[in-house]
């Protein structure tokens, strides 16, 4: 196999468990009003094999959460702020990113990062927004976490 069918395939793997992480709340509230019944009604001789299979998922996806969430909660201790600023020039666009950290000792460092990249690589929203405007497009890193942390939590 190619390194970069096993990229590509890593790469999925990992989308699709963050995606069930994500929506773990809804998938328990699908299987426990809808699935669970179905399945007591038309395979009563299934049903309790499935449930003891999808209470061990449970167990798993829940662990895995917990720890993604504390491993935000450690980052977010010391992640004060960051932002990314798009700025297109061409058919290339200059991302710069800006992060504040705290140190051991208390203190603060400026972390800085510029590259190109393709504009097809580009977020659709902010695609749409360099389209819109010549103008730099500033996105606040920190406050999309915490809004999307605040979902799932």
């Amino acid at each position: 196999m190619e390194p970069l069918t096993m990229i590509l395939i890593a790469a999925g793997g990992l989308a699709a468990l963050l995606v069930t992480c994500a929506l773990w709340d809804r998938i328990v509230a699908l299987m426990l009003d809808i699935v669970f019944p179905w399945m007591e009604r038309h395979l009563p001789t299934v049903a309790p094999h499935l449930r003891e299979v999808f209470v061990r998922l449970d167990t798993a996806v829940s662990t895995l959460r917990r720890g993604l969430k504390q491993l935000y909660r450690n980052v977010r201790e010391h992640l004060l702020a960051s932002t990314t600023t798009f700025e297109r020039q061409g058919s290339v666009v200059k991302q710069r990113t800006e992060s504040y950290t705290r140190d051991m000792e208390g203190g603060f460092q400026r972390h800085s990062h510029v590259e190109s990249v393709s504009f097809d690589d580009l977020p659709s929203d902010v695609r749409a927004q360099l389209m819109r405007s010549d103008a730099p497009q500033k996105v606040n890193i920190i406050a999309q976490y915490d809004e999307y942390y605040a979902q799932v939590h």
